[in-house]
């Protein structure tokens, strides 16, 4: 009978390792940035991704680094956020359920910046208390990039259709004169 419970026990010990090492590569070979906090926002754990979209890898367990691993962090108009008014201190707080597809500015050390999209869920317990937060985000730099490109552009095409229209204009009052 021991011999038997001592072979489920092995068994769920095998499961429960693989499954650990099926997340661990997924977490850390996903082309995604995910991170975790705990309920006082001290970053848990961190992928290689959000590593390289932060330029820095803040320490593990660090209370000096609440809520983002990241150098500085700006609003979407250009206005500073302090870490500790970040989407992921919200969630954490409960001032917030969560985050869906919120845009983040991201300043890194030396001087470069991105823009990230931040999906940011709570972790609870079995009482339903936040436990923590893990936030899913991934940079849209380029795609900012482009839209703005685009805006010039057609900012340049509405202007030059102006100024044509102008001329037109000009030009008819001419030949009717």
């Amino acid at each position: 009978m021991e011999d038997a419970v001592f072979a489920r026990q092995e068994r769920s010990h095998a499961e429960l390792r693989e499954s650990e090492q099926r997340y661990r590569t997924l977490f850390d070979l996903g082309p995604v940035a995910v991170y975790a906090c705990d309920a006082s926002g001290v970053i848990q754990n961190f992928n290689r991704r959000a590593a390289e979209l932060w330029g820095r890898e803040p320490a593990l367990g660090d209370t000096d680094e609440r809520f983002c691993g990241s150098f500085k962090m700006f609003r979407p108009d250009g206005s500073f956020m302090p870490h500790a008014q970040c989407p992921m201190a919200q969630v954490v707080s409960g001032k917030i359920t969560e985050v869906r597809d919120g845009e983040v500015h991201i300043e890194r050390p030396d001087g470069s910046s991105v823009t990230v999209i931040v999906n940011i869920r709570p972790l609870k317990n079995e009482r339903g208390e936040v436990t923590g937060a893990v936030n899913c985000f991934y940079d849209i730099t380029q795609r900012k990039r482009a839209e703005e490109q685009l805006r010039e552009s057609a900012t340049k095409f509405s202007d030059s259709d102006r100024r044509k229209t102008e001329f037109l204009g000009m030009l008819a009052h001419e030949l009717r004169s």
